[in-house]
């Protein structure tokens, strides 16, 4: 366990703390009080520190990402507990506007033609962003929606060509989480930096 605290970077009784709570499997016994951890400990103690650094999840969170993980369901499922736990919910006076979106967005998706979830928590989330749309002053149209659809279509391209699919369950997920969370600071950094330049061009400030 020393070993594995030295190369992992997390205490020892943080990883003591891991394997009580179930986050962290159980390493193989090799003496009475000492045990073998491989690779794959190692892994996850990298998606449990990318879950509760870069996504701010809560242990509890974790753990209920980590036991679909560990179940019989794909990464995929996975993937999408670990989104419903990163969506936020609407707020009541949005919600009046839920059957509204959800028919902007199968719309959108049909047209598409995106092999998608209507189930997931990604497809609710969406369905939740175009209903506080609904509720502000902003000028928007199903067009406009339509041309972001066509700007994540080609983002989420970008991110999936970014995975290396043939490692560990565990690893992929890493990537998933890492990829997704940091793809959306830069983008939307980039978004505010473009809103900057368009909007000093419209007003022709130098």
């Amino acid at each position: 366990m020393s070993e594995l605290s030295r190369i992992s970077g997390v205490s020892v009784p943080t990883i003591k703390y891991y394997l009580r709570e179930g986050l962290l499997p159980s390493g193989e016994q090799t003496k009475a009080n000492q045990a073998s951890y491989s690779e794959s400990h190692l892994t996850r103690l990298k998606l449990i520190a990318v879950m509760s650094g870069i996504a701010r999840l809560s242990l509890a969170e974790i753990k209920i990402v980590l036991d679909e993980l560990d179940g019989p369901g794909s990464v995929v499922d996975t993937m999408a507990v670990m989104q419903n736990a990163l969506a936020g919910r609407p707020s009541r006076e949005a919600e009046a506007f839920a059957e509204d979106s959800r028919r902007i967005l199968d719309t959108i998706v049909d047209d598409r033609q995106w092999n998608v979830r209507r189930d997931s928590s990604a497809y609710e989330a969406a369905v939740s962003a175009l209903s506080e749309l609904h509720t502000t002053d902003l000028q928007w149209d199903c067009e406009m929606i339509g041309q972001y659809a066509a700007h994540a279509e080609a983002m989420g391209a970008l991110d999936v060509q970014t995975l290396t699919l043939d490692g560990s369950s565990d690893n992929l997920l890493v990537q998933m989480v890492t990829g997704t969370l940091l793809r959306r600071q830069l983008v939307d950094a980039l978004i505010l930096l473009a809103q900057q330049h368009t909007t000093r061009t419209r007003l022709g400030v130098e």
